[in-house]
């Protein structure tokens, strides 16, 4: 289960993103669901959920940038670092994200500069 505050800064970013950058709402997106239980857990990796994905991805320009949500001092899980070092390997970004403004800043600049 997602941690509360990771949520609501999860919901914060998003309702920020859509309302600021409306004709790009389909390019930020979020992947895992959450298993409610181990039935469930076992559909939704059958389906190719993966452990360790960004809370949030946003393709722009040819970029997959992988937007990882934490609160306070929250690490990275082992397959979290896993996923960084992928998605970097393969072209990609991948940034941490611990407020509401950071994310704001994070994708304004994206958008402005590629």
């Amino acid at each position: 289960m997602p941690k509360v505050g990771e949520h609501l800064l999860q919901l914060a970013c998003v309702r920020f993103f859509r309302q600021y950058y409306p004709d790009l709402y389909r390019n930020l997106w979020h992947t895992n669901g959450r298993a409610i239980n181990a039935s469930n857990g076992g559909v939704l990796k059958g389906m190719g959920v993966v452990a360790g994905v960004s809370d949030l991805l946003f393709f722009y320009k040819g970029t997959l940038h992988g937007i990882e949500l934490k609160m306070g001092n929250g690490r990275q899980s082992d397959e979290q670092k896993e996923f960084e070092q992928m998605l970097k390997a393969n072209g990609g970004r991948y940034y941490i994200v611990r407020t509401l403004d950071s994310f704001v800043n994070l994708i304004n600049e994206i958008v402005k500069n590629g």
